[in-house]
């Protein structure tokens, strides 16, 4: 049974709220993040949860690609970047391009030099 929108959207900040809580910076909490929203909604939602896989490489060298989804049912990939800001401040323009940039001079190039190992392992996937 799927829980209703409101019911998941407290659920979901309740988790939040945990993360933010128990994380020891921003670059942890983002990564948590992502790791709980693939979980937790996405996931959940596929089609088939147990054709749909993921990996978090947020960090250091990741080139901006802070994680990807595979659903080999619908034969669908996610590339995700996401921003954790503990702060007002606002999406730069430079980071505002990070996956767009991944993707064409990375991605499409199969550039994987000074990436982190998660990303080089997706690269050599798919």
């Amino acid at each position: 049974m799927t829980p209703s929108p409101g019911v998941a959207h407290s659920l979901f900040s309740q988790r939040l709220t945990k993360i933010y809580e128990d994380s020891n910076n921003d670059i942890e909490r983002s990564a948590k993040i992502l790791e709980c929203y693939l979980a937790d909604i996405l996931r959940p939602a596929s089609p088939d949860p147990a054709a749909f896989s993921y990996q978090v490489c947020d960090g250091p060298e990741d080139g901006g690609l802070d994680a990807y989804a595979v659903d080999d049912e619908e034969k669908e990939i996610w590339l995700i970047q996401g921003k954790w800001y503990g702060d007002e401040r606002k999406l730069s323009e430079k980071e505002s391009v990070e996956l767009i940039n991944f993707v064409q001079h990375r991605l499409l190039l199969d550039d994987r030099s000074d990436l982190n190992s998660d990303v080089k392992a997706f690269m050599s996937k798919y």
